[in-house]
Order: structure tokens, then C-alpha cells, then sequence
């Protein structure tokens, strides 16, 4: 079927599904949305894939990650770190503009970094920023400096996710968490937010002249739609020509078939983890922690619900396929009997016959593991693994529930400090957690200036003293043994348990757009795909 060939059938039929029926103009691209990111500012977009990669159409940062996410200069023309490793002298490339046409400046970049201090909401910058930067001088229009607190190794990362803000705009604001209108969503990045319909529509425009290449595309559409069926199905009769969503292990034979739809596929840095909370009982207790790995079989995950397309998750966290990977670490493969024996041992029994256990006092235990509902992977997973604790005598049925009401119990405001509020439940992290050997520091440390993502509040201080020389040093084969050390330490410590890292397979229309770039680790959908740097 040729894709632009929408017979009365069709579109009656995506009319009812509720996606937008979009004319596919010259110089537009449609790549539907999997979730609503809302006006995607770096404090209002919502964190993960699709939100931080839409946010960095609209806004950049002094360095950016290439393919292999190894940082570049971006809007920094030059960046010299010193012989000490205290000061980062950038050089910004001259001539940029913001998208309302305000020259972007040096002092556009120390308001940035100060505003993220002040305004502690958006807490995937904040981290980084408050453990690293004493200062930041403008010293004229186009040199900054930044001035550290101590030699940090993992800062030329970081500052590949810090997002600049245009002062002009945000100086006025005091209430960033709830600036949702399109008017603040200002950037100097290839791409311009014109339009936002919450739960609907993105519209973006391209920012002509862009400093780093041209954009492909004068217009991108970005319907949302929130139903994987239906998205699916959209994508495969052409109503869409992508989509952020990674296609299903059980569609690519299906979607393999369909001609001049391309398929494209490769190890994921994605996670998905079974969180615990650490600061409460039972789950304060490593031993009640290790017997929960114990009873999870994460092979069966990947061919039950991947249908092999992911690799088995490291209880160091580290992707296998990263050079970091240290196979030494403890597996935890299922042993129901290990499990119950650490179970027994800390007195957790089934004191009233139910077949379920009990606190050592009595009284009752249970918990839901908590999971974003409509998506099968979370859902299923949670499922699966409810099935096999209760057969060591656990009572955690899933409940799937809305998203935002998740992250609001897990991470209130993206900031650890805000604390928790739930006893298990699924929850993944976006590669970039996996594009350096100090990422998983974020999910363990229990400094929340060092650990922000450490949302299961895990708190060891071997770990912390393990951590801190980690970030310390600069000497490569130092780092490595460290980091191995680092695995072996969190599989001991089972903070959470790591279930499989998917596979990303993304499907597109090659006609529409044949110059995609693939993110190692993560996929297709990045603003390097989005702008000619070639030509």
C-alpha cells in the first residue's frame, strides 16, 4: 500500500483512535510522541524519553554529546578545562541568537547556572551544578569561566545536559515549576516550539541559520499519542512517518514486511529496575533486599516479554555492552530456596497459614509494586514478578497507576530531597544515566547533591567513600578498577534489582527522512538527526 494513500476507511478509523489526521506537507515530518512532555522547558518537560530529546530541539548546552556521546564544543566554539582541573574556560561561538532574536551572551550562561541553583525544580541539572560550581564569571560577552569547587572528572559530562536559558525571559520568572506557557519556551536551539496542545500536538519550527547545521525539516509535527496501538498502527499505514516510541519485539517481523518502512535496532542503555525503598521495612534490610533478587528470573523476563530482544540486567547496573561492564558482579540467578532461607532467617513467617509471610511481629506484610499502567513491558513485568514472590511467600500484587502520579511518589518534584513515598514498583532510567562510568553514582550515593536520582534513598557509607573516589580521579586505569569495584559493592548492596536493559528498535519511513543518526545506547531520536551538519 502506498503510504500516501488514505482511503475513507483509514482515516474514519484513526478518527476513532483519536490521532490527529495531519497532510503531510513538503518540508514536514510527523514523528508521534509517546508521551506529553508538556511545554518542554528544563523545568517542565517531563523527564526520560521523548521529553529531554524533544527539549533539546528548543534548547542547547556549551558541550553536547556526539554518537557515541562523547562531548563536543556546541554552543562553546572552544572549552579548556586547566593544568588543576579548578577552571572551565569557555569561548562562545559568536553570532547566535535566541529564538525571538535576542543575542545569546556569556551572561545568559552564569544567569543559567545560578537560576538552577535558586530554583532547585528542575533537579537533573541542579545535582551536578551544586556539587561542581563554586562560581561562574561572564567576563564579556563571549567567555565564561567556571570555577569548581574540587578536580571533577565527570563535569565535561555534565555539562552535555545542562541546558542554557535565555536571561531576558527567565529573570522574571519565580515560579519556573509552573511556567507552562509556549511564549517562555525561548531556545537557540535547530528548532523553535510554536504550538503546544497538552496530551495533543507539538509544532515545531525550524530555527533557519541554525549554528550548527541547517535543519532537515522547515516544520516538525509531533501528535501525541499515548495508546501503543494505536501509535503503532499510525506508524504502519503512514500517518506518521516515526515515532519515539520503541517498536514492540512481537511488531519488527511485521513491521520488517511492510516495504519502504525501514527498521533499525541495537542495544538499549534503558533500564528497568524494580525499586525498593530502602529507608523503610522490610526493605531497609539488605538481606530481605537480596531475597527479593533471588526470586526473579530476569532470562525469563527477556524472552517472555522481549522475545530476546534486550540483554539481562547487571546488579552493577552497567549495560553490558558499555566498556565499563564488570561480569564479576553477583547475578542473583532465581533461587526460591536461597530466598526462603533468607526470608525464614530474618523471621519474616507465615505465622497465620495463608501462605503468605508476616512481619517478624505479626503483622501483616504486603505492598503493591507500583507500575506505569498502559504500558505492557511495566505492567507485565510487574505481574511476572508478583507471580514468583508469592511463591516464596510475598504478598506484592502489581498495581499499574497514571504516570505522574508514580513519579509523584517516587520522586516528588524530580528532587530526592522531597523524599519517597511507595514500598516497590517498576521504574526505568534513560540511557544518559549509562553514557559515563560515573552515571550510576546519581542512583546511589545518599548526598542528594551527588546521588539526585537516588530515589530508592539507599545511604551505605562504604559506598559514599567508593563514590567520592570515583569522582575524584582522572587517572584512567584507576577509574576502571574502581568502578569494578563500584559493581561488586551495588550487587552486595541490591539497592534495586536491575531486570533488563530492551533493546531500542526504531521503525521510520525512509522516504520522509533517511539521514537518521544512532545515538549508541539510546536510538535515532536526537537533534543530531534532526540537522545537516554535513552540508
Amino acid at each position: 500500500m502506498n503510504k500516501r494513500i488514505l482511503v475513507l476507511g483509514l482515516a474514519l478509523a484513526l478518527l476513532i483512535t483519536g490521532i490527529p489526521i495531519l497532510v503531510h506537507a513538503a518540508g514536514t515530518i510527523r514523528i508521534a510522541a509517546h508521551l506529553d512532555s508538556l511545554n518542554l522547558t528544563p523545568f517542565n518537560y517531563v523527564t526520560g524519553t521523548p521529553g529531554y530529546r524533544k527539549m533539546t530541539l528548543v534548547y542547547d548546552s556549551l558541550l553536547y554529546g556526539d554518537a557515541d556521546n562523547i562531548p563536543q564544543p556546541w554552543l562553546a566554539e572552544t572549552a579548556e578545562l586547566s593544568e588543576d582541573g579548578l577552571l572551565w574556560t569557555f569561548v562562545l561561538r559568536e553570532g547566535i541568537t535566541w529564538h525571538d532574536g535576542e543575542p545569546f551572551t556569556a551572561y545568559d550562561v552564569k544567569f543559567t547556572f545560578e537560576y538552577y541553583l535558586e530554583y532547585t525544580g528542575a533537579g537533573r541539572f541542579t545535582g551536578p551544578i551544586a556539587r561542581a560550581v563554586d562560581r561562574v564569571w561572564a567576563y564579556d560577552d563571549r567567555t565564561v569561566k567556571i570555577y569548581l569547587k574540587q578536580e571533577e572528572p565527570a563535569f565535561r559530562f555534565d555539562l552535555t545536559d545542562i541546558p542554557i536559558l535565555p536571561r531576558h525571559i527567565w529573570k522574571d520568572i519565580t515560579d519556573p515549576d509552573n511556567a507552562l506557557d509556549v511564549s517562555v519556551t525561548v531556545g537557540t536551539g535547530p528548532y523553535k516550539l510554536v504550538e503546544w496542545r497538552e496530551a495533543e500536538i507539538y509544532r515545531f519550527e525550524a530555527n533557519h541559520g541554525y549554528f550548527m547545521g541547517e535543519p532537515y525539516f522547515d516544520t516538525v509535527i509531533m501528535p501525541v499519542i499515548l495508546d501503543s496501538t494505536a501509535l503503532f498502527t499510525a506508524l504502519k499505514v503512514g500517518e506518521i512517518d516515526a515515532a519515539t516510541l520503541s517498536v514492540s519485539a512481537e511488531l519488527v517481523a511485521e513491521f520488517e514486511a511492510v516495504d519502504g518502512l525501514e527498521v533499525i535496532a541495537g542495544p538499549g542503555y534503558r533500564s528497568l529496575t524494580l525499586k525498593m525503598n530502602n529507608g523503610i521495612p522490610p526493605f531497609d534490610d539488605v538481606e530481605f533486599r537480596q531475597a527479593v533478587a533471588y526470586a526473579i528470573d530476569s532470562q525469563d523476563l527477556v524472552d517472555t516479554i522481549q522475545l530476546g530482544y534486550a540483554a539481562l540486567g547487571n546488579m552493577g547496573y552497567f549495560h553490558p555492552a558499555t566498556p565499563w561492564f564488570n561480569p564479576e558482579a553477583e547475578q542473583y540467578e532465581q533461587d526460591f530456596a536461597a530466598a526462603n532461607a533468607l526470608l525464614d532467617g530474618l523471621g519474616y513467617l507465615d505465622v497465620d497459614g495463608d501462605g503468605m509471610r508476616e512481619y517478624p511481629d505479626g503483622s501483616e506484610l504486603s505492598f503493591p509494586i507500583l507500575c506505569r499502567a498502559g504500558t505492557a513491558q511495566r505492567t507485565r513485568s510487574a505481574e511476572i514478578i508478583s507471580d514468583w514472590l508469592a511463591e516464596v511467600g510475598l504478598d506484592f500484587p502489581a498495581q499499574p497507576m497514571e504516570w505522574t502520579a508514580q513519579v509523584g511518589l517516587f520522586w516528588p518534584d524530580f528532587n530526592v530531597r522531597n523524599g519517597r513515598d511507595y514500598g516497590l514498583g517498576i521504574w526505568g532510567w534513560s540511557p544518559p544515566a549509562m553514557f559515563t562510568p560515573w552515571g550510576p553514582i546519581e542512583m546511589v550515593h545518599s548526598d542528594p547533591d551527588y546521588g539526585w536520582l537516588n530515589i530508592q534513598g539507599f545511604a551505605d557509607p562504604d559506598m559514599d567513600a567508593l563514590c567520592d573516589d570515583i569522582l575524584a580521579t582522572s587517572d584512567q586505569a584507576e577509574l576502571e578498577i574502581l568502578i569494578d569495584e563500584f559493581q561488586v559493592l551495588m550487587a552486595d548492596g541490591v539497592p534495586f534489582v536491575t531486570l533488563f536493559y530492551a533493546d531500542v528498535i526504531f521503525a521510520y519511513w525512509a522516504d520522509a527522512h533517511d539521514q537518521w543518526v544512532f545515538r549508541k545506547g539510546e536510538g535515532i531520536h536526537d537533534k543530531l538527526s534532526m540537522i545537516d551538519m554535513e552540508g
